[in-house]
């Protein structure tokens, strides 16, 4: 679908919400799991170039984050000691990550993702 145009359908808008409604639903209530939703329905969906696809997941879910990490800090539910511990290693792996995206084929990106799926999906079943 590359970049959308402003003649989107309203049926097209729809899909679009709900996919980021579901995505907001799953991060805010599981922590985790709502780019992976956001990265499914653009490739699959939306017929979304995977590199560009990953990385609009990611902006798309940064305010979602936001808004569900308030909610959480509000109600006491954030380790504070653990944040800082993790983000330190996270924001190196981060910018990592990102450099890697672009330079990494497509199709090796794809079979990451899957890996990813399979180990997560295994991990929360145990």
């Amino acid at each position: 679908m590359g970049d959308i145009e402003q003649g989107i359908s309203y049926k097209q808008k729809l899909k679009f919400a709900l996919a980021g409604f579901l995505a907001g639903l799953v991060n805010g209530l599981l922590g985790s799991g709502g780019g992976i939703l956001i990265v499914l329905y653009l490739t699959i969906i939306a017929k979304e170039e995977r590199k560009k696809a990953q990385a609009t997941a990611i902006a798309i879910i940064l305010p979602l984050t936001i808004l569900s990490s308030v909610i959480y800090f509000k109600s006491g539910f954030v380790d504070w000691s653990l944040l800082w511990k993790v983000s330190v290693g996270g924001v190196a792996g981060a910018i990592l990550g990102a450099v890697l995206l672009n330079k990494l084929r497509p199709k090796l990106i794809k079979k990451l993702f899957g890996v990813f799926l399979v180990i997560a999906g295994i991990r929360m079943l145990l």
